[in-house]
């Protein structure tokens, strides 16, 4: 097989990959807001408040339950079933371990947030550790092979069938915010489910010396670096929950819930196609650093675009889907807002690093980036979340420079190639962000219904794009001409196969 074969088949695999990953993470965005358009009008901002500072504990202690089990059984270049073993069997030691510590540290975590309703949460959503640990070695072979239409149906159904009838039953019965964590809990025990069917392997222990020590010097590097990324990403929920109480996190989680939608849609294509992609080919620097630029551009084609549309429309898209009582939230929904297209296309170079093995530069990194969000939002503290908000987005911004300079110091990544896409659709987006506002103002001005306003700026949005794919592929840069071109093989290649039988 020739090497142009070779990366044919790679690149057709990612496309296919990034198209189920994407069309999984997009359906479960959308089924995600209508869980929480229902629950936001049965539960109190106060009740997300609660569960949302409970999960601040529980994902730190999902990272330490991992070890970085899965990326390293992704990562590895020879697996054997000794490594299965092994990982399987770390796993879950350490997930029912974090569940014991998770349970004991209960009351300190409800005195640090100030919140006595917090420890029994806390203790219930402990059991999640060992739940979710029996199926870590399985996801990470799913992933390995490149199983991307099976993991997003896993990801979605677990959803659709766990956590929103669950919770929604459970809030509608009266349960306030133990609803939340009946929902996460039933999500899990599906999830789990589904990886352990998907990715099946022998549950026989095994604790092999050697094979320990490398998976552990891989996690742990892996580990360290999430635990930064973790502090990074829930410093401003501690920050809010503990000094502006439960009410002003509920509004705040809210509000960042929606700038998280697609930011995980990306993560979620980084970490479970690009990530195999690129540790596949992660001896070839200059197909690797191609391919990471390409990625790059094609996220802020999308997310750029999108932060300017949600910015200008903000009060519509928050009313429709929270209700009037929940018009705190729009404010620091347009600030959080500043930093997505940086807050997504950052986990590529999180998955560059991770895939190529700097995994101690990656934590580093992410130190630094936790650093940077911690002060940001003690900053923003007397300003309430609106200033958190603000002080959170900037320290987004400067993270992804930070990392691409990391980047281009480990693998000589070209660093103008990135800026020069960033400021291209930086520029095309204020076209739309002037679009947007102007139809806002015509609504408002003329008392449009919220749900008339969103549908005309869509249509306007879609159109401006539409023209810009068919007669400006130019101006979208390398990465639209090659977006294009694969759409175009794609077509003919399945409509050539129908045409031909």
């Amino acid at each position: 097989m020739s090497v142009g074969q070779i990366t044919l088949g790679l690149e057709t695999r990612s496309l296919i990959g990034f198209f189920w990953i994407f069309s999984g993470s997009g359906a479960l965005a959308v089924v995600r807001i209508l869980v929480l358009a229902v629950l936001a009008r049965i539960l109190m901002p106060a009740d997300f408040g609660i569960v949302g500072a409970a999960m601040v504990v529980v994902t730190l202690g999902e990272v330490f339950a991992r070890v970085g089990v899965a990326p390293s059984i992704v990562q590895m270049r020879d697996l054997t079933e000794a490594h299965i073993r092994t990982g399987f069997t770390l796993s879950v030691l350490f997930g029912v371990a974090a569940g014991a510590v998770t349970w004991l540290l209960a009351p300190l975590v409800a005195s640090l947030f100030q919140m006595p309703a917090l420890e029994p949460v806390v203790q219930a959503l402990a059991f999640l550790f060992p739940i979710r640990s029996i199926s870590i070695v399985s996801e990470g072979l799913v992933q390995r092979q490149m199983r991307y239409k099976a993991m997003a149906a896993t990801e979605f159904v677990s959803y659709l069938l766990g956590y929103a009838p669950f919770a929604i039953s459970a809030a509608a019965l009266g349960f306030g915010f133990w609803a939340l964590v009946v929902g996460q809990v039933a999500q899990t025990a599906i999830l789990s489910a589904g990886f352990m069917l998907l990715g099946r392997h022998t549950l026989r222990p095994l604790i092999d010396g050697p094979i320990a020590r490398e998976i552990a010097h891989f996690g742990f590097g892996t580990t360290v670096a999430r635990i930064g990324n973790h502090i990074a990403m829930n410093a401003d929920y501690f920050i809010i929950g503990r000094w502006l109480g439960p009410a002003a996190l509920g509004i705040y989680t809210r509000a960042f819930y929606f700038v998280a939608q697609p930011t995980n849609m990306i993560g979620a294509v980084a970490d479970k196609v690009l990530f195999p992609a690129m540790a596949s080919i992660q001896d070839k620097n200059e197909r690797l650093n191609r391919a990471y630029v390409r990625a790059i551009g094609l996220i802020a084609m999308v997310s750029f675009p999108v932060a300017a549309f949600l910015i200008a429309l903000a009060p519509e898209i928050v009313r429709i889907l929270l209700g009037h009582n929940w018009d705190a939230a729009v404010l620091p929904f347009q600030i959080l807002l500043l930093s997505l297209p940086f807050r997504t296309a950052y986990k590529l170079t999180s998955t560059l690093l991770r895939a190529s093995g700097f995994v101690y530069t990656l934590a580093l990194w992410q130190w630094i980036y936790a650093a940077s969000v911690v002060t940001g939002a003690i900053a923003g503290t007397p300003f309430g979340i609106n200033g958190v908000g603000l002080g959170v987005s900037t320290a987004i911004v400067l993270n992804f420079w930070l990392g691409l300079a990391f980047a281009s110091i480990a693998r000589k990544v070209p660093v103008t190639l990135v800026l020069r896409s960033v400021m291209r659709h930086l520029a095309l987006s204020t076209v739309i962000l002037a679009l947007m506002l102007s139809i806002h103002h015509l609504g408002v001005k003329y008392d449009w219904p919220a749900i008339l306003i969103v549908l005309c700026g869509s249509a306007t949005a879609a159109c401006f794009m539409l023209l810009l794919a068919l007669f400006g592929r130019r101006v979208l840069g390398a990465e639209g001409e090659w977006l294009s071109e694969q759409l175009d093989k794609s077509y003919r290649r399945i409509f050539g196969q129908k045409q031909q039988s």
